[in-house]
């Protein structure tokens, strides 16, 4: 009977035991916690303050979000954002901000706050604006962490991997009248839509060979309403085109039109033909008086200055009108029939600048043609200011003696009317090696010049703006540029550090390698667990780095490094350097019966000391008198020790069932079962 029911007792408790597996937590009878983890190209503890990734691992990063939200930002100008950048799906879709712009403290601080505690991947045309980018985010403190995708846009789509350019508008719309009388004046309403929704701008043919406007910044899809008289009967087609803000032109949008000629009004012209010719003087009075749109104004400087001579030009798509300022500091234009004949409607700009002791003040004011007679006031000129200091020369870091680079920079100056050109000094830290000026490019757009080297070494280039008086900018902080020849590797990297811890403790090594040829190099650092560095750096030849790590699982683990230079070109892998994981563990181990008492041995079985530990043992069943449970503690067990632990007296009778169970403060714990019977004072097992 009693071995028909411990069989019962037995089939019970592996039908107990299975439900748990199927339905209940994990368990690990180590009592070690598993954890899925999600490789990154994140070093891990490389003191550098950003990771630079190739554009592979950003696709890899940006591609899912199971190892995060990675929001890449494009640190170019406003027109190559525009024009073209990378395409990624939400919620990880890109992002601008001109580094150029973080000059300003203001927008630097509050592109910080914006993504304060954020994963972002900073990228610009082929690494160089990106790197200056993180630099600066490191300097100013950014809390978050800051990825250089190395290579930028170019390296991007050379990989084969999407991006989105800028869509030109539409052709225009044009409705209105198609049939009307020659000398009268017609309406049109012109319309056009932006695929990107960017602000339009029209230019306006009406095909009688004086009249072309330009007009604009409108919202997409906004109706624009303009007028139009012909004089001369015909048939005309108007032709509208319409760009965005970035220089994207549209297709033609035309409507034909006819204009029969007005007969009243011309017999009425023949007339005055007739009478002018008799008596030329009418035709001053008649026509240049009653037609002329004159724009005038005073100019004056801010110091007080006399502006005599001052250099006045009107600008507008239809031409450009130059005077001088006179004596009294009074100055005009006529912009009228017989002439330029720029109708109501024409936007136009004034531009005032300094001359003689005043080269380079400046001032301007925006106006519409709107009848006779345009007062554009008084405008003040200004002292010019020095443009901006250039961006960080953007181009090849590692180049081959006789290979021709381009090298990109840009620059903006506090007066928006003036136009940039820009000069490079190819050796800056050196014997100075200067080009020739770019062509002049408006404010704040980039331009580029190609150089060589014939001479292995590491050159330093520098960028100067210039603005069209003269006015020149500081030089630009320095862009590292290695010229190479035959290229041999770094030395196979030394690494030192900890060969002993315990599990999900950091620690330090120390990393160097020496460049043959004295080129900066990168780490890569294999830690032995499945993860990796990625590649760190650039740093300088044979200095002195550390790299952090820690590992989650007990074992022993080697580590390897191998660096790279600039040129690519990589070293072999170190001699691995072991790291053992070494943890205590304990485990319950023979359990006796005996005379009055249960006993049970607690043994060490791991690498490091166990400490903190904790025992019960438990008497479930039967008829106990004493001795039921019994409990205690343990300050420490050396590794491969054991220790003894024993009940309380033990009385009673019948079958029982004893559970002995330990635990150890930040450890792992066991447990063991066993069946007894207890005779009054002795416990079979």
């Amino acid at each position: 009977m009693l071995n028909e029911m411990s069989k019962k007792c037995l089939i019970v408790g592996i039908a107990i035991l299975l439900i748990g597996l199927i339905f209940g937590p994990t368990v690990n009878v180590l009592g070690v916690g598993i954890e899925q983890t999600f490789n990154t190209p994140v070093i891990n503890g490389i003191l550098s303050g950003y990771t630079d990734i190739s554009v592979e691992e950003a696709w890899t990063l940006l591609n899912d979000t199971y190892n995060g939200i990675q929001l890449p930002i494009d640190v170019r100008t406003d027109v190559e954002w525009a024009s073209e950048h990378i395409d990624v799906p939400s919620p990880e879709n890109p992002r601008h901000h001109c580094v150029c712009e973080w000059s300003n403290e203001s927008i630097l601080q509050e592109f910080i706050s914006l993504y304060e505690g954020e994963e972002i991947i900073l990228y610009c045309l082929s690494g160089g604006r990106s790197t200056d980018a993180a630099n600066i985010l490191v300097d100013n403190g950014f809390n978050g962490i800051i990825y250089n995708m190395l290579g930028g846009i170019t390296a991007w789509k050379n990989a084969g991997y999407p991006t989105i350019t800028n869509q030109p508008p539409g052709a225009p719309d044009i409705t209105g009248p198609i049939n009307g009388k020659a000398g009268e004046e017609q309406k049109y309403i012109i319309i056009s839509t932006d695929p990107d929704g960017d602000d339009i701008y029209y230019y306006i043919n009406w095909s009688d060979g004086t009249n072309t406007i330009y007009i604009g910044p409108y919202e997409s899809d906004e109706e624009v309403s303009i007028s139009h008289t012909w004089e001369e009967k015909g048939t005309y087609i108007i032709k509208v085109k319409a760009w965005d803000y970035y220089q994207a032109e549209s297709e033609w949008g035309t409507l034909e039109v006819s204009m029969p000629k007005d007969m009243r009004y011309d017999l009425l012209s023949q007339l005055f033909e007739k009478l002018t010719q008799k008596c030329p003087i009418l035709n001053k009075f008649f026509f240049q008086q009653t037609s002329a749109h004159l724009i005038y104004g005073t100019a004056t400087y801010s110091d007080g200055g006399s502006t005599t001579g001052a250099l006045v030009d009107v600008v507008s798509s239809l031409g450009t009108l130059s005077t001088s300022v006179y004596s009294s500091g009074n100055w005009q234009v006529d912009c009228g029939d017989p002439g330029p004949n720029w109708p109501d409607g024409t936007v136009f700009t004034v531009y005032v600048t300094g001359c003689c002791g005043h080269r380079g003040w400046s001032g301007e004011s925006s106006g519409i043609v709107s009848g006779g007679y345009n007062d554009m006031g008084n405008i003040v000129m200004y002292p010019n200011s020095n443009p901006n200091a250039p961006s960080i020369p953007d181009g090849p870091i590692a180049i081959h003696i006789g290979d021709s680079g381009t090298y990109t920079t840009n620059a903006t100056d506090p007066n928006d009317l003036h136009e940039i050109r820009y000069k490079f000094d190819w050796d800056a830290e050196g014997s100075h090696d200067y080009s020739n000026f770019t062509e002049f490019v408006d404010n704040g757009m980039p331009a580029s010049k190609s150089h060589f080297w014939d001479v292995p070494g590491i050159y330093v280039v520098k960028a100067q703006a210039e603005d069209e008086y003269g006015y020149e900018s500081d030089w630009s902080e320095g862009f590292t540029v290695i010229v190479y020849d035959d290229d041999t590797p770094p030395e196979v990297p030394v690494i030192d550090g900890p060969t002993s811890g315990k599990k999900e403790n950091e620690y330090t090594y120390n990393i160097t390698t020496t460049d043959q040829d004295g080129d900066v190099v990168k780490y890569f650092v294999d830690w032995g667990d499945g993860t990796d560095s990625g590649w760190v750096g650039p740093y300088d030849s044979g200095e002195k780095i550390t790299a952090a790590h820690d590992w989650t699982e007990r074992g022993a683990y080697e580590i390897t490094v191998k660096a790279k230079d600039v040129c690519e070109v990589e070293s072999n892998w170190s001699e691995p350097l072991v790291m053992n994981i070494i943890e205590p563990e304990i485990e319950i181990g023979v359990i006796t019966g005996g005379t009055f008492r249960i006993n049970a041995v607690i043994k060490n079985i791991g690498g490091g000391e166990a400490t903190d530990i904790n025992w019960n043992i438990t008497l479930n069943g039967g008829a106990i008198f004493s001795g039921k449970t019994a409990s205690g503690s343990i300050e420490s067990i050396p590794p491969g020790n054991q220790v003894a632990i024993s009940s309380d007296l033990i009385t009673g009778i019948g079958k029982t069932v004893v559970t002995v169970d330990v635990s150890m403060y930040g450890g792992n714990s066991d447990t063991k079962v066993v069946n007894a019977t207890v005779l009054l004072f002795f416990i079979l097992l």
